[in-house]
């Protein structure tokens, strides 16, 4: 053999010897030998190297089935988020110019992509004589002392504007909680223009324990932020009804020219 190509003889089975003395997995784009291309968290963690929020456990490794301890949680917290002072943040909400925005945008500006829930369970209010209105914690009771139909009111106001976009009434859902000699007669659903709808009605009688949906077809161009609820409630006796909460969807509207 040509005494000039040994060198280069030697040289390739160096690189074969080498290679065959380490697993693959120690070939890995980061440092942690023991986290190989193949595991389905490589990406996530060399993510984590990269950004400096982890460096492994010492060895060059970086031990993908430890436990983490609250003081190590600690500390990936605060390289992440840069909580405390002369740490630079990972994630970062805020520019140099605007700590109110992200990646620009302020929070409005991410409100507008889509329909808004609200839940509602009161204030519901009556100008019935003998009847009344209790809040509690968790429910709402409309009560009556008298053998009568009550009339009882729910205001809904739903987001008027956010970054400049308008809302409207899209549905709504009203269901009966408990009730003691009451019935519901009648739901309307109206603002300050007229009735907008009626849910419930003689020729439609809810059952004490049925839930209501309304879904408005058309926005509603005027007063299309605040809509109220009506409710008349039959009592047989002295008793009282309680509704659940309220449901209301709000879309995005464009009001007419």
């Amino acid at each position: 053999m040509p005494t000039s190509r040994r060198p280069r003889l030697l040289a390739v089975l160096t690189l074969v010897l080498t290679l065959a003395a380490f697993p693959l997995g120690a070939l890995a784009s980061h440092d942690f030998t023991d986290v190989p291309d193949s595991n389905i968290y490589h990406a996530d963690i060399s993510a984590l190297a990269a950004t400096g929020v982890t460096t492994g456990c010492g060895g060059g490794n970086f031990c993908p089935s430890a436990f983490v301890t609250r003081e190590q949680m600690a500390a990936f917290m605060n390289r992440l988020g840069a909580l405390s002072a002369g740490k630079t943040p990972v994630v970062n909400a805020a520019t140099a110019e605007d700590s109110d925005t992200l990646d620009g945008l302020d929070s409005s500006a991410f409100m507008p992509s889509g329909d808004i829930v609200l839940d509602a369970m009161g204030p519901w209010d009556t100008s019935t004589a003998d009847a009344s209105v209790e809040h509690q914690t968790n429910h709402t009771q409309l009560i009556s002392s008298a053998v009568q139909s009550a009339f009882f009111r729910l205001q809904l106001t739903g987001p008027a504007s956010i970054g400049g976009q308008v809302y409207a009434l899209k549905s709504i859902r009203l269901c009966s909680g408990g009730y003691s000699n009451a019935s519901v007669e009648r739901l309307w659903v109206y603002y300050s223009s007229g009735i907008l709808a009626e849910i419930a009605s003689p020729d439609n009688p809810p059952a004490p324990m049925l839930c209501y949906n309304l879904t408005v077809d058309t926005p509603i161009a005027t007063d299309y932020y605040c809509v109220t609820i009506q409710a008349q409630v039959g009592f047989s006796a002295a008793g009282m009804w309680q509704p659940a909460l309220v449901r209301t969807t709000w879309t995005p509207y464009t009001p007419p020219a």
